[in-house]
């Protein structure tokens, strides 16, 4: 389901349009996906933010935290559909060090509290076995 601006549901003639043009069906099956791509990208948003901060302090060892940080981009899988892929996801949201590492509060003032909105987006997903 994707919400059409001013947070209404998208019209039949929206929808058409992006399966059009994109190739993706939008449905009204798993409102828990909208969520999880809302999460998804605010996240993306706070660690891109974080990365350019970072490559903006001119420190030589930048490069490598930048990397990292588009690491853990690379793994939020945009649209996780099945129980395998939300386990997995939800396994490297509790237990992975670098994710941990980026919350840590960070002299850029760049607040990256991305677990626990994720986490609760997961929760929310209905997916096939």
């Amino acid at each position: 389901m994707l919400l059409a601006s001013g947070g209404n549901m998208a019209t039949s003639e929206q929808k058409t349009w992006v399966e059009r043009a994109f190739g993706i069906a939008l449905s009204a099956a798993n409102p828990g996906l909208v969520v999880w791509r809302q999460e998804r990208a605010a996240a993306n948003t706070r660690l891109r933010s974080l990365a350019t901060a970072i490559g903006g302090s001119g420190d030589p060892e930048a490069r490598d935290a930048i990397i990292l940080l588009q690491a853990i981009i690379k793994n939020l899988t945009a649209e996780p559909t099945s129980a395998a892929q939300v386990a997995e996801l939800k396994r490297w949201l509790e237990t992975d060090d670098i994710l941990e590492d980026a919350e840590a509060p960070n002299p850029f003032g760049i607040e990256v509290a991305v677990r626990a909105p994720l986490l609760a987006a997961l929760a929310g997903l209905r997916v096939d076995n």
